[in-house]
């Protein structure tokens, strides 16, 4: 695109001269004028692609039996600047901030510090119900390959792993292409006995991602021995 802007340019400056050497605007440069800027116009315009960070969003509430987790995107992060504080990574004060304030991690903080949750179990109130409320343990471990030669996000591992009592529940991607498949929110709640699992997954038709389908499932608390 530069260099048709490049060539309109030269045209109109040897179009200027021909109007000083002979005091009048000939049809053959203006044709030819017009005829560089349609092509121009023709010409695909490239533009430069978003730059987008995953992150992951959590909430641990035992006083209501409660965990979540969901993915966002943020797309063109200042380098240098609030978050990047070292230019392309965060600085460690960065990243302790937005866990303390927003409950919000990436691949990278959570692979070198994997996030717990640990909601007790408790006995109801005799006269307010019966039985025991479940309690479960989460840990939430990051992957991300900092050093992979692959060319391509599909092969690059950049994820969140979430570990329900131990077993794997949920991967959830964090690159680019991590976002346009598999898990993209997972909530457990204490059931009385067991637990609720809401799970919010990328549709197989979904062509941006952005198309999810949710189910609710039930484990008992044999299922989660």
């Amino acid at each position: 695109m530069r260099g048709c802007f490049v060539a309109l340019v030269i045209e109109i400056f040897g179009l200027r001269r021909v109007q000083l050497q002979t005091r009048r605007w000939t049809a053959q440069a203006i044709v030819a004028g017009v005829l560089v800027a349609a092509i121009c116009s023709l010409l695909p315009q490239t533009v430069a692609a978003d730059e987008l960070s995953g992150f992951v969003q959590m909430t641990c509430a035992p006083e209501i039996g409660y965990f979540s987790i969901r993915r966002f995107q943020v797309a063109n992060l200042p380098k240098n600047g609030r978050y990047l504080t070292e230019g392309l990574i965060p600085g460690q004060s960065a990243v302790e901030a937005l866990q303390k304030k927003y409950g919000v991690y990436d691949s990278r903080s959570l692979k070198n510090h994997p996030y717990e949750c640990s909601i007790p179990a408790f006995k109801l109130t005799p006269g307010w119900g019966a039985g025991e409320m479940t309690g479960f343990s989460i840990r939430v471990s990051g992957h991300l390959d900092v050093n992979s030669n692959a060319t391509t996000y599909q092969s690059i591992a950049d994820n969140a792993e979430v570990f329900l009592n131990g077993k794997s529940v949920a991967l959830i991607g964090l690159n680019p292409h991590g976002f346009m498949l598999g898990v993209s929110s997972l909530a457990i709640s204490q059931e009385n006995p067991g637990l609720n699992l809401s799970k919010c997954s990328v549709a197989p038709h979904s062509i941006d991602g952005s198309n999810l389908e949710c189910s609710n499932s039930f484990q008992s608390p044999s299922q989660l021995r």
